[in-house]
């Protein structure tokens, strides 16, 4: 056949396993061309996707169609996504855009691509960040299950690099993304903007890593958002003056100098320690400060 057009028309995809529910896909257009037994066809398309909302236009080659086994048919093509609504995520907003290419077969489709969102907004925060990043992954297109490695995230000064996958756990409705998150050689007051109101309290150098899982639900992202991780800051001072300065005075005193001899001098801190965050409230175990002449060891909560 030279050609089919089915617009308005929806592809569902039944996976392979009776747990898993089938992909749905609304085909806003869709044209296909060279269709025949035996042999690839090009095809063009717009779908709709329904989490971020948004149009997928994508376009490549499909086929030979494997009847005794479907998830091994070939497919290849690029795809570009626009003006995706994060806002229908609890917690979160800002309009995302995408580009990629990808090759495989339908069961496992090597895809690269890349992010952008101009200005990404955590609830419990005041500041739009810019977020880029760039991505491989394998996507199973029978199930919608994706594995991510490695996807680099870059905002400010800040590049973390997150590996991991997007998948559909037993018992839970919807799917859930798990993540190694590894933050080397960024800045905190790059990361505090994601979560924080208000002007950053510190600036200085961060690492940083963590076991991420966010599970499916509609509640705010803030609020389910699970993290078990440890964090180095170093060389950091208090965006605040008077803080500062009391910070300078403890060092000096510390250090044996005289209230008649305390001057103004530079003084940096560092800050290390372990966290969980659980229903948006951070639980810190073996958190020491230093500054020169004095270290506190300090364990407790802070509410996000």
């Amino acid at each position: 056949i030279a050609r089919i057009n089915s617009d308005g028309s929806v592809l569902k995809i039944l996976p392979n396993k009776p747990d898993k529910d089938p992909l749905i896909f609304e085909m806003h257009k869709m044209s296909m061309t060279a269709v025949g037994p035996n042999q690839p066809f090009q095809y063009e398309s717009t779908l709709r996707n329904p989490r971020p909302p948004g149009l997928i236009h994508a376009k490549g080659e499909f086929g030979p169609w494997n009847t005794d086994d479907p998830g091994s048919t070939p497919t290849s093509g690029v795809y570009s996504f626009r003006d995706a609504d994060l806002s229908i995520f609890k917690g979160i907003s800002g309009k995302l855009s995408s580009d990629g290419k990808f090759r495989g077969v339908l069961e496992r489709l090597d895809v690269n691509g890349t992010t952008d969102i101009p200005d990404f907004q955590v609830r419990t925060s005041n500041h739009k960040v810019h977020l880029q990043t760039e991505f491989k992954a394998v996507v199973d297109g029978t199930s919608g299950d994706v594995l991510l490695d490695p996807v680099v995230a870059k905002f400010g000064k800040t590049t973390m690099i997150c590996n991991g996958g997007v998948i559909k756990k037993k018992g839970l409705q919807g799917k859930s993304i798990i993540l190694d998150v590894h933050l080397e050689n960024g800045r905190i007051e790059d990361v505090v903007k994601l979560a924080v109101p208000g002007e950053p309290p510190m600036v200085g150098k961060i690492q940083f890593k963590s076991k991420m899982e966010l599970p499916p639900g509609d509640v705010d992202v803030i609020q389910k958002l699970r993290l078990d991780g440890s964090f180095g800051v170093g060389n950091a001072e208090f965006t605040t003056p008077t803080v500062q300065k009391k910070i300078e005075t403890l060092s000096q005193k510390s250090r044996g100098i005289d209230e008649d001899e305390i001057k103004d001098e530079r003084i940096v801190s560092d800050l290390k320690g372990s966290f969980i965050l659980r229903n948006a409230i951070v639980t810190f175990k073996k958190l020491s400060f230093m500054v020169p002449g004095a270290a506190v060891n300090l364990e407790g909560t802070y509410n996000l």
